[in-house]
């Protein structure tokens, strides 16, 4: 007989992995996870952890309406990939991938060697997280999982009220200040939306 896996557990270790990329991901890009702000500025410190909280939460959701859960690996390494283009197309160009840099992908032949020598040791963390979700899934293989229509639904609709409510851009502009935009909310100026359109809506995500 099958042991029962909490219904949570599953979702919770996805969630955790996903979260714990994009706030690393955040640490390699600009040098800071923004644990001051707690003290210093509340407001932003919960507006940046709400956002990687929403894609987790979002990303996690999914995990209640499939049987079998090995397919969360496949898009944790899919997660990797992204994080690992970003990571150094931001050391070669200093903004982060875009669509101009997705439809000039065909043109990198002959570069790779220069992308390699864009490559850190600590990029290869991100994996570790992925062998960790994989490690769970397969220890728990010949367990007894669960499918929950209603908290795929409730997670969807908590990923996207917090989407809607925090709707935080974390940007940093060139004399190194850190701005925090939300689309639904603020007004965007010259400047800004220049940031916006660079940045563009998902990597606040990250």
């Amino acid at each position: 007989m099958k042991t029962k896996i909490n219904i949570f557990f599953i979702p919770a270790v996805f969630a955790l992995t996903i979260f714990l990329q994009c706030i690393l991901f955040h640490y390699l890009i600009y040098n800071e996870i923004l644990f001051s702000t707690l003290w210093h500025s509340p407001e932003d410190f919960f507006r940046f952890y709400l956002s990687a909280t929403t894609i987790a939460v979002f990303f996690a959701a999914f995990v209640f309406i499939f049987k079998h859960k090995w397919w969360t690996v496949v898009a944790s390494i899919i997660f990797n990939i992204w994080i690992w283009a970003n990571l150094w197309y931001f050391r070669a160009n200093g903004i982060l991938v875009d669509k101009y840099a997705i439809s000039m992908i065909g043109n990198l032949n002959g570069f790779w060697d220069s992308i390699l020598a864009l490559i850190s040791p600590i990029d290869f963390v991100f994996l570790i997280f992925t062998i960790i979700l994989a490690a769970t899934i397969y220890f728990f293989k010949k367990g007894r999982t669960q499918k929950s229509l209603r908290l795929f639904i409730v997670s969807i609709i908590a990923a996207i009220t917090m989407e809607l409510a925090n709707g935080a851009l974390l940007l940093r502009k060139n004399n190194g200040d850190y701005i925090f935009i939300n689309p639904f909310k603020d007004r965007l100026t010259d400047d800004i939306f220049y940031y916006v359109q660079d940045y563009t809506i998902i990597h606040h995500f990250f």
